[in-house]
């Protein structure tokens, strides 16, 4: 499977607070009278990223369990942007790396070297690091 699946654990647009106050994500923007299993849209969910999360709460840990589900099953993942100071999303990367010893995680990010030495250490897992702007990134082939 030559797919390329995207999982945005900061800043998330897409998601919905309905009436019951389940929260959905929609892959397009409702309009103010789309219903979602018989349930009125309530407002529009945004994750902002922030230092501490409820990571205990919707939409929280169905993203942290998914990710972690994703990292298991893949050989390559792709990361953009991020810091990892986040202990909680570290240690997904460092237990999905223990059980699925084929997974390569790519860094693009200014600091990447840094990334790598630092705040990436724990996870036992083959780390790319590519530290260029992301505008200035292109195409680039990695061996298998």
């Amino acid at each position: 499977d030559n797919s390329i699946r995207l999982y945005k654990l900061h800043g998330s647009i897409d998601l919905f607070i309905l009436d019951s106050g389940d929260i959905v994500r929609l892959n397009s923007l409702p309009n103010t009278n789309t219903r979602i299993h018989g349930r009125r849209i309530v407002e529009r969910l945004l994750i902002y990223p922030v230092s501490s999360k409820p990571y205990f709460s919707e939409p929280y840990l169905e993203l942290l369990i998914l990710l972690k589900k994703k990292l298991i099953e893949t050989k390559d993942c792709i990361v953009i942007g991020y810091s990892f100071r986040d202990s909680s999303i570290k240690r997904v990367f460092s237990d999905a790396a223990k059980r699925n010893t084929q997974l390569r995680i790519i860094l693009v990010s200014l600091d990447a070297e840094r990334l790598k030495k630092t705040q990436m250490k724990e996870i036992r897992a083959e780390i790319i690091p590519i530290s260029v702007p992301f505008e200035k990134f292109e195409v680039l082939e990695i061996e298998d």
